[in-house]
């Protein structure tokens, strides 16, 4: 599979997707974000919303889903949650699973990460 979906697009659908996590609201829109692309990052910016900065706090360019969770600097001790879950960053081990989304909850809730 290819496009902005692909590496997200291994859960079957589900009439209760909250009943999966403990977490706000909040945390939840971001998920969410992240799983379909879309949210405060620079990578959504550059296709829809251009007047916006499409770099990141630690000084990168150009900000992407990928960058975030598996190179950037700033969520390093944040990151082993997705660690226990794929040693080697592998983003749709970590969005395509329930068990990476688990994990990817507590690393947006413990390093803010994907907010404006």
């Amino acid at each position: 599979q290819t496009g902005r979906f692909a590496i997200t697009n291994r859960l079957p659908p589900t009439l209760n997707p909250c009943d999966h996590f403990t977490t706000t609201r909040e945390v939840y829109g971001r998920l969410i974000q992240r799983r379909t692309g879309h949210g405060f990052i620079g990578e959504y910016y550059a296709s829809f919303v251009p007047i916006e900065s499409i770099s990141y706090p630690c000084g990168e360019l150009r900000q992407t889903r990928v960058y975030i969770l598996s190179e950037c600097p700033l969520p390093i001790r944040q990151r082993r949650h997705l660690r226990e879950i794929s040693s080697n960053l592998i983003p749709s081990e970590i969005m395509g699973t329930e068990k990476g989304n688990v994990a990817l909850v507590k690393f947006i809730e413990e390093s803010n990460a994907f907010k404006k």
